[in-house]
């Protein structure tokens, strides 16, 4: 078993656990994150090997030994990490970890001072190991801990609950795809809020504590004051849970990140209950993730209250994927973005909103000067809604994103955003990235979007892949790429280009290429003259001749904002990324080789 660590970021790869044992032991101050991701060190995977090895005849003595110094892997890691106070970031994903293994775990956070974040997703945890986990973090001051996708249920969520009342010091817990169910999240919301003390059923246990000799303060412990995230998503959450959830919206002024992702057993009644306390109760949620929960377009009105302006809400990203809406949901949405000042990402993905939908949010945009970030990926969007988008494309100033992927968008679709992206020559105003994947756009389109953008200066990566523009439509793009200066990165994969319109893309870039297939090519053999030639298109754009040895600049500029311009510019040109996967490339074309 081969674990490497050869720098203090870089991946183990080549060295055994012995030697990054060593490098933990002496506090190496290089060391400061590991990576030890699927290298199989826990022992819920070994059974089977063991056995399998065993039962063989030809099982050598080394391939014991083999086995028995894996079986010791997780053992010699945690015996290090007790006295380890510079490594800070711990990655043990995808390695079989059971029940067991985070017993040993748990001992080395006992004593262990210097851990900061720990990562145990996809391995075999249960019940038993979130007790192990939970109890070390009573104590350690760990400030993140990735628990996703194991098998911990409802005694975990009861364990984590308590753990949570205790702990002053864990930001971020992600327990996503596990098992909680119900009560399980019954238990972690229960850790998160302070007891109602005007509800009746807390009157009754006050009543019965005094009756008893004890004090109000044996009601229930503390509430977390330190959690700050908080990942639930795909654990069969319902209406108990749901219940819980609203006080700790009422209540806990802390939590600002929350993931219910694929939780449908909350269901309609209980997703509008969540978005009217968010609004009655003036949420601190900032980051709500809400998708894949086929809530439908009532809830998506009880969210779209939240948002109005004048609820005074803080919500500045909601994930709102797959959930059924159409275009009287959409509509709803899209009126509060009008007015809505705070959101700055919104994701309304796999929703079959059509497009009368993308009209709503298009309109919506003219009058939004906050958005940042939005995603309409498979949509059922086609031309008619581009149109719209276009139009708003011209006017907001502010969306920095927009993905339209796995949209039937076709020739004049594409044809209407390359109008729209024509206009973005105002630096820093107007998309930054456009994701056009799986759109239909076929030669035409990549024609037209090639020579809008041969005057942006605001795009700076392009995603097309998976459509059909071809060779032609990849010589549009070779000329748009000799004069553009903006792009940064640029996907043309599976687009039906063969060697002739691949050639054309890297000789415009002065690039040379093998046969053997090109993929994230840099421009980093582009010479002083390419970097002037390109410079030379701003100086048709109303810029100057400064000096023949730096190129063109602005003459709006002073002294060093212009070498601090010709500078951002090179750097970017040297740093074009053009991404070719999936295209025809034979070595029968006879090209020029590296």
């Amino acid at each position: 078993m081969h674990l490497a660590s050869l720098g203090a970021d870089e991946r183990l790869l080549s060295e055994k656990v012995e030697t990054v044992v060593k490098r933990i032991m002496a506090n190496d101050e290089d060391m400061k994150s590991l990576d030890l991701r699927d290298e199989c060190l826990g022992n819920g995977g070994k059974k089977k090997e063991k056995a399998s090895a065993s039962a063989s005849a030809s099982a050598s003595d080394s391939a014991s030994a083999e086995y028995e110094e894996m079986d010791q892997g997780i053992e010699i890691l945690c015996g290090a990490l007790r006295e380890s106070y510079h490594l800070m970031d711990l990655n043990l994903c995808g390695n079989h970890l059971n029940d067991s293994d985070c017993e040993m775990i748990s001992s080395a956070l006992l004593t262990n001072r210097g851990l900061n974040s720990l990562h145990l997703a996809y391995n075999l945890l249960g019940d038993i190991g979130a007790k192990e986990i939970a109890s070390s973090l009573k104590i350690h001051s760990l400030a993140m801990i990735d628990l996703s996708y194991n098998n911990i249920g409802r005694g975990g969520g009861g364990h984590f609950g308590v753990m949570l009342r205790k702990n002053k010091t864990l930001v971020e817990l992600n327990l996503g795809n596990n098992v909680l169910g119900d009560e399980g999240g019954h238990f972690l919301f229960d850790s998160l809020t302070t007891p109602l003390y005007g509800s009746e059923e807390v009157m009754l246990a006050k009543s019965k504590i005094y009756e008893e000799g004890g004090e109000v303060g044996d009601l229930g412990e503390p509430f977390n004051c330190s959690l700050t995230s908080l990942n639930v998503s795909c654990n069969g959450l319902g209406q108990e849970s749901a219940k819980r959830l609203i006080g700790v919206i009422q209540n806990n002024m802390i939590l600002c990140r929350l993931n219910l992702d694929y939780n449908p057993n909350l269901g309609h009644t209980e997703a509008r209950e969540i978005a009217s306390a968010m609004r009655l109760y003036n949420s601190n949620l900032q980051h709500l993730s809400f998708s894949d929960m086929n809530c439908g377009n009532d809830v998506a009105g009880a969210f779209a209250k939240t948002l109005l302006v004048e609820n005074g809400g803080l919500l500045t990203r909601l994930s709102f994927s797959q959930n059924a809406l159409r275009s009287i949901g959409v509509n709803r949405l899209a009126n509060s973005l009008t007015t809505n000042a705070i959101l700055k990402f919104l994701d309304l993905s796999r929703n079959p909103m059509g497009s009368k939908g993308c009209i709503h949010v298009g309109e919506a945009l003219k009058c939004n000067v906050v958005l940042q970030e939005l995603n309409l990926s498979c949509c059922g969007i086609d031309s008619e809604g581009c149109e719209v988008l276009r139009d708003a494309l011209k006017i907001n100033a502010t969306l920095k994103v927009l993905d339209l992927s796995d949209n039937s968008l076709l020739t004049q679709g594409v044809g209407y955003l390359s109008e729209g992206l024509g206009c973005g020559k105002e630096k820093g105003r107007g998309l930054r990235e456009i994701d056009l994947t799986n759109v239909g756009l076929g030669v035409r389109a990549g024609e037209a979007l090639g020579k809008a953008l041969e005057g942006n200066l605001t795009l700076e990566k392009l995603v097309m892949g998976s459509n059909q523009i071809k060779n032609q439509g990849a010589k549009a793009m070779a000329a748009m790429l000799k004069v553009n200066v903006a792009l940064r990165v640029v996907d043309l994969s599976f687009n039906g280009i063969s060697s002739v319109g691949i050639k054309s893309l890297l000789v415009a870039l002065n690039v040379d290429f093998d046969a053997d297939g090109v993929t994230n090519l840099s421009m980093q053999s582009m010479d002083e003259t390419i970097i002037k030639d390109k410079m030379k298109t701003l100086g048709q754009m109303g810029m100057k001749k400064k000096d023949e040895e730096v190129g063109y600049i602005a003459h709006r500029l002073t002294q060093e904002q212009e070498e601090q311009k010709l500078e951002t510019l090179r750097n970017k040109a040297l740093e074009l990324d053009l991404i070719l996967v999936g295209n025809v490339y034979s070595k029968a074309d006879g090209e020029v080789s590296r």
